[in-house]
């Protein structure tokens, strides 16, 4: 159990956002979507996810949204609840979600406020679990410090990508994964039977159409992620033209590569499922999170060199003694400017914090 996690905790996906996507972060809802999917309805846990998702982020408020329709999809189909308290549950399900939506101010602004281009330029791409992204090039077009940063792959060779917006479909799964995914092909042998009371019990299946409902949910997102144009490698393999009011609306989504996760960690699951079913399978697991580890040693010594040392360029907080004294006396500061702040509010708004106190902009 605990190799299986360190895998999920490695996730590359996840740990791209680690530089300045902190929201995005929120993976743990996805998998919960994913395995509240796989057991009986019940309507409070898909509530309470919809409703911390709706207020982590709205990538993730649609990612598990679409995961808790099929759900509901398959408790239609298996008449594990009637109709009609069903669509009571949604539309309470809908209203509640709304109104968190317009507290967090999902509906400020309008027009290009909230749709944007980027649709088919942000996509993930067919290679994205097995291509650990030129991280060089990548820090190099954005104009970074490419002197600090690291691969993410030590045995893994980066491939081309059709547009340098792809890293927002990026997937990759670590080599220590893939050879996960390659056990998982190993023909299963028989399941062996759970005992009960001294009675040979077999063990409990997962309704087919509940895993229908996943996978397809999943398989939904992901061609999300493709975008209208999906591409392999540096191929763009074709160009579906869209009307404006299609393109407006997919355009509130517009990074649509971040839609791959569901599909990543839901076949995550399943390779360590399957692997662990084989002969010495807690064994090969631990196997694959060895080479997990070595795959992502030089990004996870760049990661930690930079939460121990901080980002080159960082502000450092007002190092003065009389802020904390102050602050202790004071604890609100108040952020006023004439002008435009750039970034010298974040000097002064560090040090609050580490002081406890609160930070607001003046009205």
């Amino acid at each position: 159990l605990c190799a299986a996690a360190l895998l999920f905790v490695l996730a590359p996906a996840l740990l791209l956002r680690v530089y300045g996507h902190e929201a995005l972060m929120a993976h743990f809802l996805i998998l919960a979507g994913l395995q509240l999917a796989l057991v009986p309805w019940r309507w409070a846990p898909w509530l309470t996810l919809g409703a911390f998702s709706v207020l982590v982020h709205p990538y993730l408020a649609l990612m598990t949204g679409v995961l808790g329709a099929g759900a509901a999809l398959a408790a239609l189909a298996l008449r594990d609840i009637a109709p009609w308290r069903l669509a009571a549950q949604a539309l309470a399900c809908l209203v509640l979600c709304g109104a968190l939506a317009w507290a967090a101010g999902y509906f400020i602004g309008g027009g290009s406020q909230v749709s944007s281009g980027g649709h088919g330029f942000f996509s993930a791409n067919l290679l994205t679990w097995v291509d650990p992204m030129d991280w060089h090039a990548f820090l190099a077009q954005h104009g970074r410090d490419v002197a600090r940063g690291r691969e993410w792959s030590m045995l893994m060779p980066a491939q081309a990508q059709a547009t340098a917006g792809q890293y927002e479909g990026f997937a990759y799964l670590g080599a220590g994964v893939v050879l996960l995914v390659l056990l998982a092909l190993v023909p299963m042998p028989m399941p062996m039977p759970m005992r009960r009371q001294g009675r040979a019990q077999p063990a409990p299946a997962i309704p087919r159409a509940r895993w229908i409902s996943l996978v397809g949910a999943c398989a939904g997102l992901a061609l999300l992620a493709l975008s209208a144009r999906p591409s392999v490698g540096a191929t763009i393999l074709l160009d579906i033209p869209l009307s404006e009011g299609v393109a407006s609306a997919l355009g509130v989504f517009r990074a649509s590569g971040r839609f791959v996760w569901p599909a990543t960690y839901l076949l995550m699951a399943v390779a360590v499922s399957r692997t662990v079913r084989l002969p010495a399978g807690g064994w090969l697991l631990v196997a694959c999170v060895l080479v997990q580890a070595v795959d992502l040693s030089a990004k996870l010594s760049e990661l930690r060199h930079r939460f121990r040392d901080g980002p080159e360029g960082a502000v450092a907080a007002v190092a003065a003694p009389l802020w904390p004294q102050a602050l202790k006396r004071c604890p609100r500061l108040e952020l006023v400017a004439t002008g435009e702040l750039g970034s010298h509010w974040i000097a002064p708004a560090l040090a609050a914090g580490m002081a406890g106190a609160q930070v607001v902009p003046a009205p």
